[in-house]
């Protein structure tokens, strides 16, 4: 997301008012405060870029005229020096406030590809946009797509330019351009949800889903569309009619209305998300397009509006940055996420008063960007040594992973295909079965509970699933979560186990305070549900150990904070505990135990706290990490469960016997 302008070029006050609005959208979507969709705002700023791109380069000069080192020196000159000072800026605060070990690792990796602008790239290798909510990086993303975006095309002009009618030849590029992207963008979008129902392959389409959502919001050839709707305006290829005649103002109304009212929305279902981009970028470019106004747009052209424009490139790099160190400080305070506001348009003002103003408006010469660029390619150098190096982790306590177990290092998800085979480990082929289900805390489990199979000499079976828990009731909450407890039921039913291990994490599912999977009910719901579970278990003789959920340990997103305080005071380091979420835990234990008392075919139920924690919980005991995040334990805590899960294990199979 950029602002492409100089004071020395001609401006439209009403696009520098759509800008501001547009990244106004932006900060109030991720501050939380309004726009629940506002996410859409960066594809009205892809519309905006294009043209103004388009327009620059028309405007400078005749097409074979056109100078790619020229282009390019304008884009440094723009964007280097602001995003320098941002870069350099979070990679050292992130020495503050991002855990050490791989969470430090994966934000110096992001630093490193956003320097090169291939952001996007990196984090879509990720699993999720929302799994990188406390990246402070994850914003470069968009500037990523832009720029990958803008070297291609200055090459596509470039290559034109001394053909004959070079501008008919680039009309007709840009146009096959910007169907080829939309038509790849549609398909990408139907594939999981018609195209692979169609050709028998529905067992992919959760995998064809994650991966279609990833590449159409990260891939810059899926949002190339978006850009190019903006270049076909710019250069004047492309027309509105509606919006030249007497009714043009009444049209740009409702285009604005339609953005607001979308970015507004609540919740975008999955299957609306293509054609709600499709309307913002259609109304964008209806705001964007050349219009014979014989009056100012007294809406886009607001001072306050223009004035956000005005500072809409640095405000973007700025705010997301200071909203996830808030946040990290103190989390869920709205007054950090006002003062982190604040202190953005504070630096956004500054980014444009003294940085760009030496190199837009004073024309300061390139060259002296290059021992500022020196300095933070020395910075981001030194900084990723340290962090693989493992030197940072050393100098306080290493946080371990929650994604490096055992079931993570063989890619054991009961979402893919095959995973009953995959993620089998036998001794022998007379050893008793184990089944190992649950949801995210179940591969959290896994080290230990292969450490007691291998010592009892027991065949494992793995099969957990992130926010799906074990739940053979009708109370279901996704498609996907649906499929597998179905399939976990029917390999119980055709090959029984001699022991099956379920290892949820109960309160995310219910209905609490700060319950991260509310979708599945209340807590009734939950007890109830799993009830029904036990009695189709019960139903199947199937004996059964249940771990006991882990306690809340919430200190990994204000890790620096609490080590120092605890330094500082010389108390021990503890566990920050929901405390509004520990009664609900001690509540569901309580009424998990009373089920299991019941269960006829034989059933336990583990302490974990009591092998984790000893008076009170913390996260590192006797200097070993023994929570990897606030609700899973790490491979560490895992493994000193071993040796209980074997001995309560063999004891329940005995007495099956």
């Amino acid at each position: 997301m950029t602002s492409t302008h100089t004071k020395l070029e001609e401006r439209r006050a009403d696009i520098q008012g759509l800008r501001g609005l547009s990244v106004l959208i932006v900060v109030a979507y991720h501050s939380g405060i309004l726009f629940p969709s506002g996410y859409l705002g960066v594809d009205v700023f892809f519309v905006i870029s294009g043209f103004v791109i388009a327009q620059s380069v028309g405007r400078r000069r005749h097409l074979h005229e056109f100078g790619i080192m020229d282009f390019f020196s304008r884009r440094i000159r723009r964007l280097g020096p602001t995003f320098l000072a941002v870069l350099s800026t979070v990679v050292v605060s992130s020495g503050l406030f991002i855990t050490p070990g791989n969470e430090m690792k994966e934000v110096m990796d992001t630093a490193a590809w956003s320097f090169f602008s291939m952001g996007n790239l990196k984090l879509l290798q990720l699993d999720s946009y929302d799994e990188l909510k406390l990246n402070p990086l994850r914003h470069l993303w968009s500037l990523g797509v832009e720029e990958q975006f803008y070297i291609a095309l200055a090459f596509v002009i470039y290559a034109l330019r001394t053909s004959k009618s070079p501008r008919e030849k680039l009309r007709t590029a840009i146009r096959y351009g910007f169907l080829v992207s939309l038509v790849a963008t549609v398909t990408l979008a139907t594939s999981a949800k018609l195209i692979l129902p169609l050709l028998g392959l529905t067992r992919f389409q959760e995998f064809a889903s994650e991966w279609a959502r990833k590449l159409s919001f990260f891939f810059p050839a899926f949002r190339a569309w978006e850009l190019l709707a903006g270049v076909l305006l710019g250069f004047g290829f492309l027309q509105i009619p509606s919006i030249a005649g007497k009714n043009s103002l009444v049209f740009r109304r409702i285009s604005l209305v339609c953005i607001l009212l979308i970015c507004s929305t609540p919740v975008i279902p999955e299957w609306w998300s293509l054609p709600a981009a499709l309307i913002i970028v259609f109304n964008s470019a209806v705001l964007v397009a050349p219009t014979q106004l014989n009056s100012r747009d007294d809406v886009l052209e607001n001072r306050f509006l223009v004035w956000c424009g005005d500072l809409s490139y640095p405000l973007y790099l700025w705010h997301w940055p200071l909203l996830v160190f808030a946040q990290r400080l103190f989390p869920d305070q709205k007054i950090a996420i006002i003062g982190s506001l604040l202190a953005s348009f504070c630096l956004a003002a500054f980014s444009t008063l003294v940085i760009d103003y030496r190199y837009l408006v004073k024309q300061r010469p390139l060259r002296r960007l290059v021992v500022p660029c020196l300095g933070c390619v020395a910075l981001l150098s030194g900084a990723e040594i340290l962090v693989s190096s493992g030197w940072v982790s050393r100098q306080l306590p290493t946080v371990e992973p929650k994604t490096d177990n055992f079931a993570a290092q063989f890619e054991c998800e009961a979402s893919q295909v095959g995973w009953q085979d995959r993620c089998t480990f036998r001794t022998r082929g007379d050893s008793p079965l184990v089944y190992l289900f649950g949801d995210s805390n179940a591969r959290s489990a896994s080290d230990g509970i292969f450490a007691a199979s291998d010592s009892s000499s027991w065949s494992l079976t793995i099969g957990a699933l992130s926010a799906c828990p074990v739940n053979f009731s009708l109370n279901q909450t996704t498609d996907l979560c649906r499929r597998v407890n179905g399939e976990r039921l029917n390999l119980i039913t055709k090959t029984p186990p001699d022991l099956l291990i379920i290892v949820n994490h109960w309160t995310n599912y219910a209905n609490a305070p700060r319950g991260t999977y509310g979708d599945y009910g209340s807590e009734e719901s939950q007890i109830s549900a799993f009830r029904e579970t036990l009695e189709r278990l019960d139903e199947l003789k199937i004996p059964l150990l249940v771990q006991e959920q882990i306690p809340i340990c919430d200190y990994t997103h204000n890790y620096f904070k609490y080590y120092i305080l605890s330094k500082l005071r010389k108390s021990p380091f503890t566990c920050s505990d929901w405390s509004q979420l520990e009664p609900l835990r001690e509540r569901m234990a309580f009424a998990i135990q009373a089920m299991i008392e019941k269960y006829s075919s034989g059933a336990r139920m583990i302490d974990v706290r009591s092998y984790i924690c000893d008076t009170i919980c913390a996260p590192f005991r006797n200097g070993v990490n023994m929570f990897a995040d606030s609700s899973h334990i790490s491979r560490s805590a895992s493994k000193l469960l071993a040796s209980p899960d074997a001995r309560a294990g063999s004891e329940i199979m005995s007495l099956g016997n």
